[in-house]
């Protein structure tokens, strides 16, 4: 450790500086430090000039006397020089550096008398001494301080020990230990005054930052208060108008507390259970006023909204005070005040009355829904009849007669299944194309049996729902395709495929293909000029499904039709015949 490190560990423990507070601590002292060395420094020059006349006395008009005269009026010019130099003295440093060199100055002068005077010039310059007293209980650096009084008894004692033989060992002795003592004294008294000083400043820092700190302290509180009844002033409003709404609402509202204690309920919920508002306020419980069996649902539905979830379109039945009963739907949310859900807060309506047509219109739909099933399965039944009058009439005709009643059975038949479907499914207003048909086409070629040795069907139906008005139609449409395929497709033994294919193209589009490996059609015929009643009846049904048909007669038959599901609030159908063309 270097004797610099130990000598500034020294300093410090004799007086302690303040650390990151010195730099103020100087700079709030320093106009009373300059005031104070200055003062003292005019003292000094006024007794530096009062030793004018001392000095002529011992020295006359010598020499010796001029060099003191014109060091003293020197001393004097330093004086004034810094008194006007300190006014604009912003830095501490600068100020102990000036006070410093002073000092210094004073010092020499006065060692300069000192060391010049004659064995009879008894008394000393008191200038240095005065402006060393008043320095060292200036702040600043220790060292400054103590510099100049220890250079002061350093030459004071050289001075002494040259001189020795003018003094008595014992006048020696008590000039060393006055010089020495008054210069220890000095630096104790400095260092009490100074450390005295640097904890005044501390205590008054201390006490105006606190000072500061409980007056921002107490403004924040203030604002915070004001703050908070602004708050309350703006939740009291905006309860008020809450409540002034609830009242006008035809609905019922409610709030409840975290125990289910409703807090308020407007005009219509307590008309709707009977009670009063002065009820509400000595207590009434939520659970009092659902029915027994929706309690615990309720339970749950509180305890969603109580973290934080919403219970939308919940029903209930309503326990009235009379004992009566209504049915409600309720929508509940959690009432949050300072970021803690403290209650639930919801909004109902009566539905009694919408219960009550609910039940009459599903009574009404059950019984209209027996009854459709009843005309459908009566209609199957006439159907029926009349295809077995027609086979009786048919026996009494000819051969072209007959085979024009069953072509009108057929037909009949494809009507009487999709009757008998519709009855037979839970869906009234629909029916499975994939199963109706299935059984169509299979019952066609039950009846011509003869074929099913030598001709193949293939069916490709996707599972789709047809209304009505589409489904029988098409119907209609696959008996005369598939009927004409096994009238004229396979003569005289001739094998092949018929293939019979019903699948989604679109939104609301579908797409129905029967083919044929048979004889095709005559190379000279024109399908849309052909007159034929079967092929009339096709386009006139494609018509009714605002269809598209296509025929393509090359290696067999290939009928292609597009159409889309029939609504009943669609107008007359549009006939769209596109190109007879192999695609």
């Amino acid at each position: 450790m270097s004797l610099r490190h130990l000598i500034s560990r020294g300093l410090h423990y004799i007086e302690p500086t303040l650390g990151s507070r010195e730099e103020e601590y100087r700079l709030s002292f320093l106009e009373t430090d300059k005031k104070r060395f200055s003062q003292g420094l005019a003292l000094g020059s006024v007794l530096a000039l009062t030793f004018i006349y001392n000095d002529y006395m011992f020295f006359g008009a010598s020499r010796q006397f001029w060099v003191l005269l014109a060091l003293r009026l020197f001393f004097v010019g330093v004086v004034i020089t810094f008194i006007a130099v300190s006014k604009n003295l912003k830095r501490p440093e600068h100020f102990d550096w000036i006070a410093l060199t002073i000092t210094l100055v004073g010092v020499m002068l006065y060692l300069y008398v000192w060391s010049s005077r004659p064995a009879s010039y008894t008394v000393m310059s008191l200038e240095p001494l005065v402006a060393i007293s008043i320095y060292l209980l200036c702040p600043g650096n220790l060292i400054f301080r103590a510099f100049p009084a220890f250079l002061l008894t350093t030459g004071n004692l050289l001075i002494g020990v040259h001189f020795r033989t003018g003094l008595e060992l014992q006048e020696f002795i008590l000039l060393l230990v006055t010089q020495l003592g008054a210069n220890v004294l000095g630096i104790l008294v400095s260092v009490l005054l100074n450390n005295s000083r640097r904890r005044q400043f501390l205590t008054q820092v201390t006490v105006q930052e606190a000072k500061a700190e409980l007056e921002a302290v107490n403004e924040s509180l203030e604002a915070e208060a004001i703050e908070r009844k602004r708050a309350e002033l703006t939740l009291r409003q905006s309860e008020e108008r809450f409540k002034e709404l609830a009242e006008l609402l035809p609905a019922f509202v409610y709030e409840f507390d975290q125990k289910g204690m409703f807090t308020f309920v407007n005009r219509s919920g307590l008309e709707l259970g009977g009670y009063t508002q002065g009820e509400i306020a000595r207590g009434v419980n939520v659970t009092e006023v659902i029915m027994p069996g929706d309690v615990e649902r309720l339970a749950n539905n509180i305890s969603r909204v109580m973290t934080g979830k919403r219970v939308c379109g919940e029903p209930y039945t309503l326990l009235k005070k009379d004992g009566g009963t209504a049915e409600i739907e309720t929508w509940s949310v959690p009432i949050i005040r300072d970021n803690t859900i403290v209650g639930v807060r919801g909004v109902g309506i009566d539905i009694t009355e919408r219960k009550a047509a609910e039940a009459r219109i599903k009574t009404s739909l059950k019984e209209k829904e027996v009854l459709l099933r009843e005309i459908h399965h009566r209609v199957k039944n006439n159907l029926a009849v009349i295809n077995a009058l027609l086979d009786l009439q048919s026996q009494f005709g000819t051969d072209d007669v007959r085979v024009m009643f069953e072509s009108v059975q057929d037909r009949i038949r494809a009507m009487a299944i999709a009757h008998e479907k519709l009855y037979q499914t839970e869906n009234l207003a629909a029916l499975n194309v994939d199963e109706y048909t299935k059984t169509l086409v299979d019952q066609l070629f039950g009846y011509y049996g003869d074929l099913a040795t030598r001709v193949t069907l293939r069916k490709e139906i996707e599972r789709i729902s047809l209304g009505i008005d589409t489904a029988i139609p098409l119907g209609m449409i696959v008996t005369e395709l598939v009927l004409n395929c096994l009238k004229h497709a396979y003569p005289e033994g001739r094998e092949g495929e018929v293939a019979v294919s019903v699948r989604a193209v679109g939104k609301q589009e579908y797409e129905l293909i029967v083919s044929d490996t048979g004889v095709g059609m005559p190379d000279d015929v024109d399908w849309r000029e052909a007159k034929s009643f079967g092929l009339d009846l096709v386009r006139a049904l494609v018509d009714q499904l605002d269809g598209q048909m296509e025929i393509c007669g090359v290696n067999g038959t290939d009928v292609r039709i597009r159409f889309k599901e029939v609504k009943k609030s669609q107008g007359g159908p549009r006939r769209e015949e596109a190109a007879n063309s192999c695609g």
